[in-house]
């Protein structure tokens, strides 16, 4: 017999969440965009531009973790409750290890990185006392990255390098609007598959030798 989760988050519960995020992430990216535009100082632009991404980096670690225990904790499922108890320490030691293996392999670790993410936050939410676990296949997400995102996104970068350098930048800087757009509908395309094939390969999700689908 087929059962279905219950989210009892409401849009009035989770605003005090998305105000903390619009603090530390959204704010200081367009306080970022602004400083850009307004500051001639070259040295004093840069250290401000990487203060503020580690600012907005480190908000949007903390904010994840956070959001994801709110909503795992708006769950139900047969008007049983889900509870997550996965601590914050641990969290922020795994997400930082696996942006640094994910940086210096220059992406290949990331699948890696997603999947341990995935368990231990599933391994940390129960229900009736009885732990989720998560079975998806790093590999497979790789291969997914790979033909789906890395390849298609480098090729773009490829066609629009090759274009400046043979127009002597021409092209570029006469149709940069119309290009920005294009780029931008390019972008939402690729985005399409994606986003598809990666949720497919997260839902692979066991409970109690159960399928969760």
């Amino acid at each position: 017999m087929k059962h279905n989760f219950d989210f009892h988050l409401s849009g009035k519960k989770f605003f005090p969440v998305w105000i903390i995020y619009y603090l530390l992430v959204i704010a200081p990216y367009f306080l970022l965009l602004r400083m850009a535009e307004t500051m001639e100082n070259s040295a004093v632009v840069g250290f401000g531009t990487l203060l503020l991404m580690f600012f907005m980096f480190a908000g949007t670690l903390v904010y994840y973790y956070y959001f994801v225990k709110f909503c795992v904790n708006s769950l139900s499922y047969n008007r049983r409750p889900l509870h997550f108890s996965g601590r914050f320490g641990t969290y922020i030691g795994k997400a930082l290890l696996g942006l640094f293996l994910s940086g210096i392999t220059f992406g290949i670790y990331l699948p890696w990185f997603i999947r341990n993410l995935m368990k231990y936050f599933l391994n940390n939410t129960s229900l009736d006392d009885s732990n989720f676990d998560f079975s998806g296949n790093p590999a497979q997400l790789l291969v997914i990255l790979l033909l789906s995102l890395y390849l298609p996104v480098g090729l773009m970068m490829i066609i629009i390098v090759l274009i400046t350098v043979l127009t002597g930048g021409e092209a570029m800087s006469s149709g940069a609007p119309f290009i920005a757009i294009l780029m931008q509908l390019a972008i939402f395309v690729l985005l399409i598959p994606y986003m598809y094939f990666t949720y497919k390969w997260l839902v692979d999700i066991k409970y109690k030798g159960y399928a969760v689908r």
